[in-house]
């Protein structure tokens, strides 16, 4: 029997899945050219249109091979033998082995590639595994958290505050290692708005972008390190159910108004001041009663850091309150990483931001590092292994996050108390866009209710369809949470629709109609899923047999896109945009109808059941995986 459960012997025993089938090519091109098998693992790429019958999954350029190889001739008898697949490890990972005018092409096993991403999956997200990413976590529930936390210590009990992320792993391929809470070093993720005139769908995207951000850091770092995420006031109410499910899985931290805080705040400040007042670098002038840095020199302007009716800097500008704002969260936090979200129409105000302190604070004034923690050991802040000192300037420890423009419509013939003009549209705040996509999402789903299924087609795929014959199956409660679930899944999906730096424009009709790649249809295949897995009743069996399955290409194509999984993540931790993942997402979406459509699970014999299940269970894990990452709860029902 060909089962998941039967792993392979070897010295990777546990990667991602088309990492393993690269060294599996490699090692066999190693052991006929003489060279390293690590050399030559990047030279092997996948084609992303491996579905076409002419092409195949993996492939070699050969001019780049020889690149890499200066000392080899690849002779025609040298490349011929490339394609012999002699060795039996080979042989099972590795299909066919062709040639075309300038690459070497291999196609691999269709069974062995079914049996090692669905594997993969059930070892990182089966039953047994430890995984738990933040974003699984309700606000209502990291509330409760804390309220627990904090009676636990008026009652005087010895407990040690425990993180939900201590059981996360690195995208389920690194294991969790728990380490003592007090000697982590802090991620924060800074969303907080800076610009002034922000419209609705910008700040949408700033808050969807942060909260992907942080929760991509989370998984990233095994759990080893504490993901804060600052947003400024204006953050919609975490207590408002129609907003709360953006900050689902956030650790948000809010500027208090504690001595502390504010001691810091008049402290940092007064260094800025001082720095203004006597250091020779910087050129300050009053003009007109405001303060001015010229920086021309370093093509960065005139920079207003006060305003005043005397000869005294009284009045902080926005950029001053904000250098005080991230001298604060260094000094409050022993940062590993500070990732700092901001539109990119600001790039020169960060950009002036990040030379002050670059010049005000190049001896880390103010900064928490291993001096100030030995000076008191009992201090929570006190890092056994002593804090990464920022030696330098800021502009060293701070990543910005840049994000492109964002505009919306709203169609004024839409039945909606908001209607469509300019000037509405532009008075509009996230808080009410929110409240307008769920009024509008609750009106299609109680339309929806008994007739074609909302976000479907007619042909959409799935043959487990919802039996609406007896009228509405859910209550006015599950309807309205169900509307809240897919409003956000709409907006968040949608702020998400073109790439991170470029211009994005919602069309909010057509984002809430369901139809077309939407995170509406998102949410409708997982709950297809969901509905399978209810119906059919088919136990979670990894030992089934998946050589059942090695007949449809369907299951194959299905089973690519599973594994294509970690190098996804591996992409969006470098270029931190969701549009990977949620392009990712569709592509999945899209083979698991393709798959549905001849794999039928439902009244069929066990043993095919079984495998069709474990593969379409994996695909279900992954969607719930990649919906998490936006902070979106999942439905079961639709």
């Amino acid at each position: 029997m060909n089962s998941v459960g039967a792993g392979h012997e070897h010295e990777h025993e546990h990667e991602p899945t088309l990492l393993r089938f690269r060294r599996v090519i490699a090692s066999h091109l190693s052991s006929v050219l003489g060279s390293p098998t690590e050399r030559l693992i990047p030279l092997i790429q996948q084609n992303t249109s491996h579905r076409k019958q002419s092409h195949s999954v993996f492939f070699v350029v050969i001019k780049r091979l020889q690149n890499a190889l200066p000392d080899q001739d690849l002779d025609e008898r040298t490349l011929e033998q490339c394609l012999v697949l002699s060795s039996p490890t080979v042989q099972q990972f590795i299909a066919h082995a062709r040639r075309s005018r300038d690459m070497l092409l291999f196609d691999p096993a269709r069974l062995q590639l079914i049996q090692e991403s669905v594997r993969n999956v059930y070892i990182d997200l089966g039953p047994k595994s430890s995984v738990r990413y933040a974003s699984e976590q309700t606000v209502d529930q990291q509330e409760q958290q804390e309220q627990q936390e904090q009676q636990e210590q008026k009652e005087g009990h010895n407990v040690t505050s425990k993180d939900p992320r201590d059981d996360i792993k690195n995208d389920g391929s690194c294991q969790s290692k728990k380490r003592d809470q007090t000697s982590r070093l802090t991620v924060l993720v800074n969303g907080a708005r800076i610009q002034q005139d922000e419209n609705a769908y910008c700040a949408l995207r700033r808050t969807v972008l942060t909260g992907f951000v942080a929760r991509r850091m989370t998984t990233a770092s095994c759990g080893q390190s504490p993901v804060k995420v600052i947003m400024g006031p204006d953050t919609c109410d975490t207590a408002n159910p129609v907003s709360k499910g953006f900050y689902n899985g956030l650790d948000l931290i809010r500027r208090s108004a504690t001595t502390t805080a504010q001691e810091d705040a008049h402290k940092h400040l007064a260094t800025i001041k001082s720095a203004l007042q006597n250091m020779t670098g910087l050129k300050t002038q009053l003009k007109e009663g405001i303060w001015t840095v010229d920086l021309s020199s370093h093509k960065l302007g005139q920079v207003k850091v006060f305003t005043t009716t005397a000869d005294t800097m009284e009045t902080p500008t926005l950029m001053i309150e904000i250098l005080v704002a991230i001298a604060c969260h260094f000094s409050e936090f022993e940062c590993e990483r500070y990732l700092w979200v901001v539109p990119e129409s600001r790039k020169l105000f960060v950009e002036q931001v990040l030379h002050l302190a670059d010049i005000i604070f190049s001896n880390d004034d103010g900064i928490k590092d291993n001096n100030d923690a030995n000076d008191n050991e009992g201090s929570s802040h006190n890092c056994a292994s002593g804090r990464r000192k920022l030696r330098g300037s800021w502009r060293q420890a701070i990543e910005v996050v840049y994000f492109g423009p964002a505009f919306g419509v709203i169609e004024a013939s839409t039945t909606t108390t908001t209607t469509g003009t300019a000037a509405e549209q532009t008075s509009l705040n996230l808080q009410g866009l929110l409240e307008y996509a769920n009024a509008q999402m609750k009106e299609a789903v109680v339309e929806n209710r008994g007739r074609q299924r909302l976000g479907t087609d007619d042909d959409d795929g799935f043959e487990d369809s919802v039996d609406t014959s007896n009228g509405p199956c859910l209550g006015e409660k599950e309807l309205s949470r169900m509307a809240t679930i897919l409003s956000t899944s709409a907006l968040a999906v949608s702020s998400a629709g073109s790439r991170r730096l470029r211009k994005l424009n919602i069309r909010m009709s057509r984002i809430l109609d369901g139809k077309g790649d939407s995170g509406v249809f998102l949410q409708y295949v997982l709950s297809r899923l969901c509905g399978i897995e209810r119906k059919s009743k088919t136990k979670l069996n990894p030992e089934a047999d998946m050589s059942l399955l090695q007949q449809y290409p369907e299951a194959f194509n299905l089973a690519l896109v599973i594994a294509e999984w970690h190098d996804t993540l591996a992409v969006i931790q470098q270029t931190l945009d969701p549009h990977d993942l949620v392009t990712y997402l569709f592509n999945l979406a899209a083979e698991i109808g393709q798959a549905n459509r001849v794999l039928r699970v439902k009244d069929m014999d066990t043993t095919v059941a079984e495998a069709r299940w474990l593969l379409f269970w994996a695909s279900k894990r992954i969607l719930e995986q990649g919906l998490q990452l936006l902070g979106l709860e999942s439905i079961e029902r639709m």
